[in-house]
């Protein structure tokens, strides 16, 4: 990504961040991209131009320098949102602050109009971050099991962006098989290889373990992760949806189910 059509874009924010002195992470759709560029044969997901970065932030004036300076300096332009910037060549690029700008896990803004943004899980799940090294430097990126965490967080919270966040948690739900390779073969998982192995039921139960890391962080991220993902259970119990399993391994909406059921035993 850094060297393709938005190499410019990346190398202005890099300077950006390095000027302030301000520790980011990579979040959103290029995070989980990230993870996946290695496969070929998955369903397709939404391609994107827009990059999404979690700021440490210690305070609310340093955010506003950062953007002054990305306009001044780099030809960003702000949008209509507080925490939106359009690069020069008209990337999105949302920078979302977190840490000492926090007041009970939401982070409010001035913008043309007030506006709030839940930050709630955030510093848990970049705590986790992978780090990624360069000949250059390093890069801290969201795991695909923080964005999991990241994606049920915002569905809870947003109702309009219900859908699409879902979507998004369950695309990695559901092909984390082949996100995962060979790793769910080696310690600590070559437990989920028994004589009962079913490659997506033992990758969800692989997923469970490395988020039950992060939410270890959290009893508050840890109830309400169990909370929001109990409800996709839709009422029914482990029993009734494994029978419902046995007689419909086909129902896309049974198979997710016995997915989220196998996950939260991780749990």
């Amino acid at each position: 990504m850094r060297n393709g059509v938005m190499a410019s874009t990346f190398d202005s924010l890099e300077r950006a961040f390095d000027k302030f002195n301000i520790d980011f992470y990579l979040i959103g759709a290029f995070a989980r991209d990230m993870w996946m560029n290695h496969l070929e044969e998955l369903p397709s997901r939404r391609a994107t131009r827009d990059i999404d970065f979690s700021l440490y932030i210690r305070d609310i004036e340093d955010f506003q320098k950062l953007k002054d300076y990305l306009e001044v300096n780099e030809g960003f332009v702000k949008g209509d949102e507080p925490y939106r910037l359009f690069s020069p060549d008209q990337t999105i690029v949302d920078l979302l602050p977190f840490g000492g700008i926090e007041d009970d896990g939401v982070v409010y803004l001035d913008g043309k109009k007030p506006i709030d943004i839940s930050v709630f899980g955030n510093m848990q799940v970049l705590n986790n971050a992978a780090i990624i090294s360069t000949e250059n430097r390093e890069f801290k990126i969201c795991t695909l099991p923080g964005l999991c965490i990241m994606k049920l967080i915002s569905a809870s919270e947003k109702s309009d962006r219900l859908n699409k966040d879902m979507g998004d948690f369950y695309y990695i739900l559901e092909n984390y098989f082949e996100i995962a390779g060979e790793k769910i073969f080696e310690s600590p998982y070559e437990d989920l290889i028994d004589d009962n192995f079913v490659p997506k039921i033992a990758s969800a139960k692989m997923l469970g373990r490395e988020i039950k890391v992060i939410l270890s962080e959290s009893d508050e991220l840890r109830d309400k992760v169990l909370i929001l993902l109990a409800r996709q259970k839709g009422g029914f119990s482990d029993e009734e949806i494994t029978n419902m399993y046995i007689q419909e391994k086909n129902d896309n909406q049974i198979i997710r189910m016995k997915l989220i059921t196998q996950l939260l035993l991780e749990l």
